[in-house]
């Protein structure tokens, strides 16, 4: 296995341009998510529509994953009591 596969996901290096390409469109997100780059949108619409809707979704969507790795009480009941015939 070469590096550019290991890499890249081809057998053939990328070009440099295209190396650059890449690397630019990375700064400039990093830019924007850093606050660095100012954006043109309405912050406040999407400040409002975080604290209302997103935020309140996020956390909904959390405790829902949160309860559903935790181990059910059934299961736990049979497998603390299998002498009882549970299954």
């Amino acid at each position: 296995m070469t590096l550019a596969d290991t890499v890249a996901g081809t057998r053939s290096i990328p070009q440099p341009r295209d190396c650059f390409a890449v690397a630019g469109l990375l700064l400039a997100s990093a830019g924007l998510v850093s606050g660095a780059l100012p954006l043109q949108s309405d912050v406040r619409r999407f400040v409002r529509l975080d604290q209302h809707y997103y935020g309140p979704l996020c956390l909904a969507l959390a405790a829902g994953a949160a309860i559903s790795v935790l181990p059910s009480r059934s299961r736990a009941a049979h497998q603390r009591c299998p002498d009882q015939g549970f299954v």
